[in-house]
């Protein structure tokens, strides 16, 4: 079978064997199947809603493989997909009488353009909507932590510099980054100190990020970093590099220890770890459209949901009316809502 080995040329951590196995066991919701719809040599992992009989005579609706945790989806190992494997697909789709498929969060790009024909060549009714914005900073040749850092925005070039020196001037202080599982215990334990600490909500899978920091581990893609500051650990980031990409994953810091900007702080050492040590090629903010990110990135591109529905199927016709219906009244009266 071409493309599904998880050391793929060009297979991020989001498109491997491990990763869609990781979150079907411990990040998604018991009511959804995994099914791994064959599209000629590649395979597309998806969930299938219902696990009855009456749900797959009547017609079933289809989605990514994806969840909360998933920052980008493509086929299993990022593997590209040919316009005969992507017909392929639309056909095993129809056979399986799917009122409905769901794709995302998809970067543009062939695989998206590829899906898109190939279901409507066969009776689907297609639409695209935007679901983010990706940040993503492509390095140059050569590019090291100080030139990167020169090009940044005067602000945050000294915002890094001045809370650095003055944490270097508080006791306890320290950055520790953890590669390997002889590490993660301690590490991944100060992860989640920080991270109930943090602004951010309880993790609704639990088991999730520990069994994920587990494989990228053992796979030697695991970049955990964690700042300790009075001897406690105050910043928590997870990133993940494979195939000279850094992804930023997951971050959080104690909202008790903000003043110091060790958020900030803990960035800088990362990015430095991935351009000095690493070498990486490009360094990937994944999903979210906040506003500090264009501080640190250099481009961005969008991510997509692509919606299809099947013609061939009462149900299919249902949902569609229903969503193309929707569409057109919510446009119609935004021009009515600017007219006035």
């Amino acid at each position: 079978m071409r493309h599904t080995t998880d050391d793929s040329p060009q297979c991020s951590p989001f498109s491997t064997a491990a990763w869609f196995d990781i979150l079907t066991a411990y990040g998604l919701p018991t009511h959804v199947q995994r099914v791994d719809a064959p599209a000629g040599e590649a395979i597309l992992p998806l969930l299938r809603e219902g696990d009855n009989e009456s749900d797959k005579k009547t017609g079933g609706d289809f989605s990514a493989l994806s969840s909360y945790y998933s920052p980008s989806y493509t086929a299993l190992a990022n593997a590209p997909l040919s316009i005969a494997e992507a017909e392929a697909f639309a056909v095993w789709l129809r056979s399986q009488k799917a009122r409905s498929l769901q794709l995302k969060p998809m970067l543009p790009g062939a695989l998206f353009d590829s899906l898109q024909a190939a279901l409507r060549n066969h009776g689907f009714m297609c639409d695209t909507l935007g679901v983010s914005t990706n940040h993503y900073l492509s390095v140059p040749d050569g590019m090291d932590w100080a030139a990167y850092l020169a090009q940044r925005p005067g602000r945050l070039r000294n915002t890094c510099k001045r809370c650095t020196a003055r944490l270097e001037r508080e006791p306890g202080f320290r950055i520790e980054i953890c590669r390997t599982l002889a590490e993660l215990s301690q590490a991944l334990a100060a992860f989640e100190t920080v991270y109930r600490s943090s602004w951010k909500g309880a993790e609704p899978y639990p088991q999730f990020i520990p069994e994920l920091c587990r494989a990228m581990a053992t796979s030697g893609w695991l970049r955990l970093g964690v700042l300790y500051l009075h001897g406690e650990p105050a910043a928590a980031q997870l990133w993940f590099v494979k195939d000279t990409t850094a992804s930023i994953y997951k971050l959080a810091y104690d909202a008790s220890h903000a003043r110091w900007g060790v958020g900030t702080v803990l960035t800088a050492a990362m990015f430095e770890e991935a351009l000095d040590r690493d070498g990486v090629r490009e360094i990937d903010f994944l999903t979210g459209d906040d506003e500090y990110k264009t501080e640190w990135m250099s481009a961005t591109r969008p991510l997509l949901c692509l919606i299809a529905y099947n013609s061939r199927s009462l149900g299919g016709l249902v949902l569609a009316t229903r969503h193309f219906a929707g569409k057109w009244a919510r446009r119609l009266f935004h021009k009515l809502r600017t007219r006035r």
